[in-house]
């Protein structure tokens, strides 16, 4: 997204993969953690997942592929929480 000075941006995990060289377990990791991103936020990670749609598969017995709706969430006003805003110093 910053190389295509955009806010939201279509990604695969097969993109992310091949970017990162990353292998097919990994992946799974990164599958998990993009849908964990559609649930809600991961702390103060800056990037939420919008929306999750199913791609089109090749052929009959490929594994169902997903492509997700990534866009970068403005963190610099989210309120500090807890202890953290409570703290005298």
């Amino acid at each position: 997204m910053q190389e295509q000075e955009t806010e939201e941006c279509w990604i695969t995990v097969q993109e992310l993969r091949y970017r990162f060289g990353l292998t097919r377990y990994q992946c799974n990791n990164v599958s998990g953690f993009l849908r964990r991103l559609k649930s809600g936020s991961f702390g103060r990670f800056p990037y939420i997942v919008v929306r999750i749609e199913q791609a089109g598969a090749t052929h009959p017995s490929d594994p169902p592929k997903c492509r997700y709706l990534v866009k970068r969430k403005d963190i610099s006003v989210a309120p500090l929480s807890g202890m953290i805003s409570q703290a005298r110093i």
